[in-house]
C-alpha cells in the first residue's frame, strides 16, 4: 500500500508542478513586455519633447520631421521615426508617422504611431497611446505575480516604477494637457457657482416683487 502511495506520489508531482511552471513563464514574459513598453514610452516622450513643435500645420509637421530626423541622424531607415504630411480619405492632410511595426525596429517607440483599429493609436502625439500600452503590460505584469503568489506560492518582487509615467509631454504653443484638464476642470466648476448664485438671486427677486405686489394692495 505504500508503494502504491509513493508511486502516486511520484507520479503525480510533476503534473501538478507543470502549472506553476507555466504561471512563472507567463510572468517573466508579462514583466518584460512591461520593461520594453517603459523603455518605449521614455524614447517616445524623449522625442516628443525635445521635437516639440505644434504639428498640426503642414509648417509644423515639416519642422517637426526635420527634428526627429537630427534625432535619429546616427540611424538607419529602420532605426528612426518616419513621417509625412500627407492627405486623408477626408480630404484633410495631416502630420502621419509612417513607420510599420513589422518592418522598423523603433516604430512602437515613435510619437504619433498607429496601425489600423489599434488599441494603443497615439493620434494626438503626445504618447498617450504609449502609455496606455505600458499600462496594460503592467497590469499583466501584475496579475502573473499575484497567480503565482496565490496558487503556487512564489513570491515575486513587485515591478519597479516606470519614471517616465512622471514626465510631462509639453508642446510648443499648445497649454499641457494635465494643466488643461485644471483649466477646463476649473472652469466647470466656476460655471456651476455662477449659475447656482443667478438662479439663488433670481428666486429672491421672484420674492421680493410678490412681496411688494402683497403689500401694495
Amino acid at each position: 500500500m505504500k508503494r502504491i502511495a509513493l508511486l502516486f506520489t511520484f507520479i503525480t508531482t510533476p503534473l501538478l508542478a507543470n502549472p506553476c511552471l507555466e504561471m512563472e513563464s507567463d510572468y517573466k514574459v508579462s514583466c518584460q513586455e512591461r520593461v520594453i513598453a517603459c523603455n518605449e514610452l521614455e524614447t517616445c516622450k524623449e522625442v516628443r519633447n525635445s521635437c516639440n513643435t505644434n504639428v498640426s500645420t503642414h509648417e509644423g509637421c515639416n519642422n517637426f520631421m526635420a527634428c526627429v530626423s537630427n534625432h535619429f541622424k546616427k540611424q538607419t531607415e529602420d532605426r528612426s521615426c518616419l513621417y509625412e504630411w500627407s492627405g486623408q480619405p477626408s480630404d484633410q492632410n495631416k502630420c502621419e508617422n509612417m513607420n510599420y511595426r513589422d518592418i522598423h525596429t523603433v516604430a512602437q517607440e515613435c510619437p504619433g504611431f498607429k496601425v489600423f483599429a489599434g488599441q494603443f493609436n497615439d493620434d494626438t502625439f503626445t504618447c498617450e497611446g504609449h502609455t496606455k500600452r505600458y499600462e496594460k503590460t503592467l497590469a499583466s505584469c501584475e496579475e502573473a505575480r499575484n497567480n503565482l503568489k496565490r496558487y503556487c506560492n512564489i513570491d515575486k518582487p513587485a515591478p519597479e516604477t516606470c519614471e517616465s509615467l512622471k514626465t510631462a509631454v509639453v508642446i510648443d504653443n499648445e497649454i499641457p494637457t494635465l494643466l488643461a484638464k485644471r483649466e477646463v476642470s476649473s472652469s466647470t466648476r466656476a460655471d456651476k457657482t455662477i449659475y447656482e448664485f443667478t438662479s439663488l438671486r433670481e428666486k429672491l427677486n421672484s420674492y421680493t416683487r410678490r412681496f411688494n405686489s402683497s403689500s401694495a394692495k
